[in-house]
């Protein structure tokens, strides 16, 4: 059932994939990031000023480690983790065997040129419930208040640029004792995000 909904070409989007575009590129023709414009208009969010140096490196090689080894481990192929991430992977690995019948799309890159920005939405499956989810990895054990509009910024960029109709959105918490926690944002509630979202970039337009 899922293949009607095969990647097209969007009438207002580019793509890129393999070695046409770092993924964690910030500026592409002028046009800044998801995570970009978060970081910058809300950066009052992200005082870590009085977190140790040590800490936030860690914290920084976790998040880049599991979230390479969960988009192998989504795309078919077999992940390696260090020992003391695995079980960040394992809580990932439960998830997705309960959860998913089928991948969609694996961190591409999705560019909105109307609008000026994009970004590059961690994983979309298709669900044993017959539902599209948007999902984004998290490594921190707290939810962050930024996360419903990064959410927010990748629905609207999978809408535009695949055509597809995202059913449930949600920042998916993975947690080192192997159990991942899943945090849905309603879509009525991503409509009220995603103004705030395009509020704060045209904010940092003005102000670049």
């Amino acid at each position: 059932m899922w293949r009607s909904l095969l990647p097209r070409e969007g009438r207002h989007c580019r793509f890129y994939e393999g070695d046409e575009m770092n993924e964690h590129q910030d500026i592409i023709d002028g046009m800044p990031s998801v995570t970009v414009v978060i970081s910058t208009v809300f950066k009052h969010w992200f005082n870590f000023d009085m977190v140790p140096e040590g800490v936030l490196e860690e914290a920084k090689k976790r998040g880049v480690d599991v979230h390479h080894s969960c988009a192998v481990l989504a795309q078919g192929l077999f992940p390696m983790i260090a020992p003391e991430y695995q079980g960040y992977l394992d809580s990932f690995r439960g998830w997705f065997d309960m959860m998913v019948e089928d991948v969609l799309l694996v961190e591409e890159r999705l560019v909105d040129p109307v609008l000026g920005f994009h970004g590059c939405p961690d994983l979309i499956v298709w669900t044993k419930q017959h539902e599209i989810i948007l999902v984004d990895l998290k490594t921190p054990e707290a939810l962050m208040p930024t996360w419903k509009w990064q959410i927010a910024a990748y629905d609207r960029l999978v809408e535009k640029c695949k055509g597809w109709k995202v059913d449930r959105a949600g920042s998916l918490r993975l947690r080192p004792e192997g159990v991942a926690l899943m945090k849905y944002y309603e879509a009525k509630d991503r409509r009220r995000d995603l103004a705030v979202f395009l509020s704060a970039l045209n904010v940092y337009k003005n102000a670049a």
